[in-house]
């Protein structure tokens, strides 16, 4: 049921790039997918979810991760968001 959702969601760019996303943060991805079925089970999604929203919705989740545990730096914020384009992303 899970995949079925995200294939529904996630464009054609969006689909491999959560897939390299979880081969480096397994942890990480799957708080991302439940986020994009908690969206699409409530109707908050209006068109497919690209890559470039993927990163976005990504790079929010860490944010709000970092900022409840009081680690918001922006050095680490700078340097996540070059190793996310470097690694994760991009085949």
């Amino acid at each position: 049921m899970r995949n079925s959702i995200l294939t529904q969601v996630l464009d054609q760019s969006a689909g491999p790039g959560l897939s390299n996303l979880a081969l480096v943060k397994p942890e990480k991805t799957k708080a991302v997918e439940n986020y994009l079925i908690q969206m699409a089970r409530y109707g908050q999604l209006s068109e497919k979810v690209s890559l470039d929203s993927l990163e976005e919705l990504y790079c929010y989740l860490l944010y709000q991760n970092m900022a409840s545990k009081g680690q918001l730096h922006l050095h680490w914020i700078t340097e996540f968001l070059l190793t996310l384009r470097r690694n994760c992303w991009r085949e």
